[in-house]
């Protein structure tokens, strides 16, 4: 059952070609992003979007009423827009490229983080490369598009790896700025520490929100200007989750359910149950109530486990529990795009590292083998066949997975109870 480790012994003579042909995919990538982002007509990155925001800062424009030529809006935080100001006054395949390889560096950065986050029992760097190749579909579609799915994976990444090494201040600092760049899938991180008791953790998370929400950004828009922006993204983001979400100008930019790419519980239960001819204010109303619902009780499930093992300091099994978080809000959330579900890399990781675990069962080791295999391949096939996605190929392989994992993690849970001193 070390199939991992032995083929990682078997490649490791030949690490040259190895090392080359990682060289290679992040030069073909580096062109197909050139071609495609930078220079493609239209330029298919999101990149796009970051740059017209913090053009909108230097000319005085209410940065979320600014289109891109696609006509998308920018939905983030003002913080992002400030800090790519200085960026924007570069050419733009520049900002592009530039982009492109801080998220590769951020994926060299995660290996070597995932594989000091395992004890060496595990054989923790094979364990995170190969995370990182059954992930692969996710994040080169990711890199493609110029999205934030890699930076919000590093930064969970990094945070763990602090937490685990006592860094408390830093790993919160580090947490809430996270979170003010993209507050999905990472805010519900709060909780697990917050379960786990780590006040200082999270008074250094929530002060530094407060810093990079309000006081940053308005050293360079001003206190009023900010303030403004603020109200502005709020109203924004309450009527997205609302009922009437089809009056938002995000609509067919991030919330329509009928767009395949849009990979929610709720999205999909809408696509499968509500036709497009029906009322949709009216008539998606259960279908909101269910998504929350199933969000709530994964939130809550999670929670009840890591309450009951808020003593544990097993890697493997605390970066399982951490794991489940995120997929909270990627669940729950009325859009998840595929570039969220980067963060399946965290439990993915914890599956595989078990699966070479000589202590576990058999019958769990086929169980999680099954679920790894299942789950890969709808991720797979949902970037290869995006007729896919309207069942939720992306939804059910997650859920599958973190279930197999959550069943497992439970179980052997069950007897450590609050019998260890915190």
């Amino acid at each position: 059952m070390n199939f991992v480790p032995k083929a990682y012994d078997f490649f490791r003579p030949h690490r040259n070609f190895f090392w080359a042909g990682i060289a290679g995919l992040v030069l073909v990538m580096a062109a197909l992003v050139y071609f495609q982002g930078a220079m493609g007509q239209p330029k298919r990155t999101d990149v796009t979007v970051f740059v017209r925001a913090a053009q909108a800062v230097t000319h005085g424009e209410n940065i979320y009423d600014v289109k891109t030529v696609r006509q998308w809006n920018y939905v983030y935080l003002p913080l992002l827009a400030v800090l790519f100001e200085p960026f924007a006054r570069l050419p733009f395949w520049a900002v592009v490229m530039g982009w492109y390889a801080l998220s590769v560096a951020m994926i060299f950065g995660l290996v070597f983080l995932a594989g000091r986050i395992l004890d060496e029992d595990h054989r923790p760097y094979p364990m995170a490369f190969t995370a990182c190749l059954f992930c692969l579909p996710v994040i080169l579609h990711t890199l493609a598009r110029g999205q934030l799915g890699i930076f919000s994976l590093f930064s969970a990444a990094l945070v763990f790896y602090l937490y685990q090494r006592g860094r408390f201040a830093l790993a919160g600092m580090i947490l809430g700025f996270s979170v003010v760049i993209k507050i999905s899938p990472l805010l519900f991180l709060l909780g697990f520490f917050g379960i786990k008791r780590q006040w200082r953790l999270c008074l250094s998370a929530a002060l530094s929100m407060v810093f990079f929400i309000f006081l940053f950004p308005a050293l360079r828009l001003g206190m009023e200007r900010n303030l403004s922006l603020l109200k502005f993204w709020f109203e924004t983001m309450a009527l997205a989750v609302s009922p009437r979400a089809q009056e938002s100008p995000l609509w067919a930019q991030l919330l329509d359910p009928y767009a395949e790419d849009n990979q929610s519980i709720f999205a999909v239960l809408i696509r499968l149950f509500l036709p497009q001819s029906l009322n949709f204010e009216t008539g998606s109303a259960v279908y909101r109530l269910a998504a929350r619902g199933l969000g709530g009780l994964f939130l809550a499930a999670a929670a009840a486990l890591v309450f009951k093992n808020r003593c544990e300091k097993t890697p493997v099994r605390e970066l399982t529990d951490f794991s489940f978080f995120p997929m909270v809000m990627l669940f729950a959330s009325p859009a998840s795009e595929t570039h969220h579900y980067t963060l399946f890399y965290l439990p993915v990781l914890s599956a595989l590292t078990l699966v070479q675990d000589a202590r576990l069962s058999d019958g769990w080791r086929r169980a999680f083998i099954l679920a790894l295999a299942v789950s890969g391949g709808l991720f797979l096939t949902g970037i290869l066949f995006n007729e896919l996605n309207h069942y939720g190929a992306f939804v059910w392989g997650g859920l599958l997975l973190c279930g197999t994992l959550y069943s497992w993690r439970w179980g052997a849970a069950r007897g450590l109870g609050d019998k260890h001193a915190c």
